[in-house]
Order: structure tokens, then C-alpha cells, then sequence
């Protein structure tokens, strides 16, 4: 394995619809479908709906006034420019997105002002949506995980409508075979903004969230084994945490990078490994920069990429990334993004470069950026 000793981030072309909390997923192709995601109100680039968003991600995004667009995009890493794609059939942000072993892209719920139960299915063969069946719960905040069996499973998140909020346990589970949802055993604590990781060993680590009931972070974590179709409670995080990411790393363990503490809290700066062979919790070096809202990219060297965040209205440096490095368990900075951001996404591409895209800007107003830009490592 070679060792990653710094890198470089260069713009590339702009996307034509600004946006943050969208989803972005590599197709079969090589190319990076765009879809969906947050915008400010009053943008004419693509058909919006406006909402209010108030509290609605627990952690900052307490904006009054929001827009969701149903705008998609396809980045060719080839010729490094963005294509128009086929809108959204319903606009959404706050959703999830994967791609099934069929090569079809699967966006689940979300919210564009009411809180979503519909599901999409992307053919970029064919640039065209198509409605698949609803998920049984509307939900956003939630995770979407593809097995091993190319079932989807989707856990928590929050079921938020007029007459209120409800933070989820319900976990459903979406079988390609029959083109429909079913229910599982629900979550053993009903949790949102919690990271999902599918584990070497087929089942998949839930861990941290937010929880309604207690109006705190959550420290429990439990694991899903897909054979059985039952949770079993793993040792707790060493802190409660929240907005975190989880990557999973080459060696079979998973790291937890930064997040929250607790609602509307500063950003951390710790991480935590997982150990699936006794199923408990390590610490890791302190991250470089306290970050959430930030992303998590495993690269080809199986070095993990973390870039941009923010905690409340840029206590920190959004602009700044750091590579992990598990051999050593240290953080070394890389180059600075061109643009700081959070609540961005961030690609691995068949070539080894790290496409970032789009997100929020470091300001106290809501605004957004439609810029992307490209991280190439150095040895």
C-alpha cells in the first residue's frame, strides 16, 4: 500500500443549480449523478418548491426560509463538465441515493417541506425516473444501505409534519426481487443523523444519531445482521455523537470523524475506530480541525479524505481537508479546498480523484454554492 503524503484541489466546471444536501452517486459509467438538494429562495435556474425548514436538521440548519430543487446533473470526468440530466420526478433534499446491482440509481424519501415516503429509480441508460414503491414511513435524515443481497436497507430518521416531528425507530427493508418494502425489526432506539456502515462481514453498524426523546446525541450502537433480521447492542460510543461520518476502512474497522456533541453543538474534533472482531470502540488521534456537516472519502490507497464542514455559522475552517492515515493513526493536512463548504458530497472516481460538489456556504445566511472541484493525492 502506498502512503499518501498530500494533494491538491483544482476547480472544475460549475454545476448550473447551486444546492447542498443533495445526494451524489457514481454510475456505472464513471460519470457522478447529481440529484435534488437544498437552494435558496427565489433561484430561477430550476423548478423549486419553497418550504420552511425551521429546526429541522438538528445541528444548526435552523434557517427560516429554503427552497428544494428537483434539478439533476451528470459530471463527466472525461470531459470535466456537467450534463443536464432528467429532473427529479418530485423535488427533495435531505434524501438518500445508491445504485443497485441492476446499475439503477434508488433515491429514498427526504423533504421538500413535507417529509417523503416516495422512492425513484434513475436508467441513465435512458435518462429517465420512474416511481418505485413508496417506503412504508416517510422519512429524511435516515440512512440507505445496499446489502450484499442487493436489498436496501433503511434505518430511522425523522418523520417530520405539520402537526409535529417524529424521530424514527421503524427500519424497512426493500427487496428488488418483489419491487416492494418490508418491515423489520425496528431500531432498538429511534434515532436520526446517524451514519450506517455496511461491515465486511455482510451486516451493518448503526451507531450515534440524534435522539428526540432525550433532545441529545446518542451513544448507543447496535448491529444488523441481515440473515437473522436482528439487532444486537454493541459496546457504546466513548461519547455521545451526532452528523458524524463513518467510513469503512481496508482493515475492516470503521471510522467515526467529528459530528456533534449534542444538538446545535460545537463540532468535535475526535474520532473513534470499531472493532467488528470483539465489537468495541477506540479512540483515534484528535482530527486537525473540529468538523461536521463535512464528508468522508476512503481512498484508493485506503486513506480516508476529510474536507470541509462547519460547527454554528463557521467556528471553524471550512476550507481546510486532512487525510488519515490508519497504519499510523495520524492526521496530516493536505491542500485547502478552493471554496469552503459543508453539506457538500464528495466522490471517489475511477481515477483516483476525489470530486467535491456544490454545498453550503461558511456565512450566517443560507447561502449556497454550485462550484466543484477536484482533489488529486500526491505521494
Amino acid at each position: 500500500m502506498y502512503t499518501i503524503s498530500g494533494g491538491n484541489f483544482e476547480p472544475t466546471a460549475p454545476l448550473s443549480v447551486p444546492r447542498a444536501l443533495h445526494s451524489a452517486t457514481l454510475l456505472t459509467s464513471g460519470e457522478v449523478l447529481v440529484a435534488g438538494g437544498l437552494n435558496t429562495v427565489g433561484a430561477t435556474l430550476t423548478p423549486l418548491t419553497s418550504v420552511r425548514f425551521d429546526a429541522l436538521f438538528p445541528g444548526g440548519m435552523q434557517f427560516d426560509l429554503h427552497s428544494v430543487t428537483s434539478s439533476v446533473e451528470r459530471y463527466d470526468p472525461t470531459r470535466q463538465m456537467w450534463l443536464s440530466a432528467a429532473p427529479l420526478r418530485i423535488p427533495r433534499g435531505s434524501h438518500t441515493a445508491l445504485i443497485l446491482h441492476s446499475g439503477l440509481v434508488m433515491v429514498v424519501g427526504g423533504s421538500n417541506g413535507t417529509t417523503l415516503r416516495s422512492v425513484e429509480l434513475y436508467d441513465a441508460n435512458s435518462n429517465r425516473w420512474s416511481a418505485a414503491a413508496d417506503v412504508k414511513t416517510p422519512r429524511f435524515a435516515h440512512t440507505a444501505t445496499l446489502l450484499r443481497s442487493g436489498e436496501v436497507l433503511v434505518t430511522g430518521g425523522n418523520n417530520l409534519q405539520p402537526s409535529g416531528g417524529e424521530v424514527l425507530d421503524s427500519v424497512e427493508l426493500f427487496d428488488p426481487s418483489m419491487g416492494q418494502w418490508v418491515d423489520v425489526p425496528s431500531l432498538p432506539v429511534a434515532r436520526m443523523n446517524h451514519t450506517a456502515t455496511l461491515l465486511d462481514s455482510g451486516q451493518v453498524l448503526v451507531a450515534g444519531g440524534y435522539s428526540a426523546i432525550e433532545n441529545a446525541a446518542l451513544r448507543s450502537a447496535f448491529v444488523f445482521d441481515p440473515q437473522r433480521r436482528t439487532w444486537k447492542e454493541v459496546e457504546a460510543l466513548p461519547a455521545p455523537r451526532m452528523q458524524q461520518t463513518a467510513t469503512l476502512l481496508k482493515d475492516g474497522r470503521v471510522l467515526l470523524a467529528g459530528g456533534a456533541g449534542e444538538p446545535f453543538g460545537a463540532a468535535l474534533r475526535s474520532g473513534v475506530l470499531y472493532c467488528p472482531n470483539d465489537g468495541t470502540w477506540q479512540g483515534t488521534a484528535e482530527l486537525m480541525v473540529a468538523r461536521n456537516r463535512h464528508t468522508a472519502t476512503r481512498l484508493a490507497s485506503g486513506e480516508v479524505l476529510v474536507t470541509g464542514g462547519s460547527g454554528v455559522f463557521d467556528v471553524n475552517d471550512p476550507w481546510s481537508a486532512e487525510i488519515y492515515q490508519s497504519a499510523k493513526d495520524e492526521w496530516i493536512r493536505v491542500g485547502d479546498l478552493s471554496d469552503g463548504r459543508h453539506s457538500h458530497s464528495a466522490t471517489l472516481l475511477g481515477s483516483g480523484a476525489v470530486l467535491i460538489t456544490a454545498g453550503q456556504l461558511p456565512t450566517p445566511d443560507p447561502g449556497y454554492t454550485n462550484s466543484a472541484e477536484l482533489f488529486t493525492s500526491a505521494l
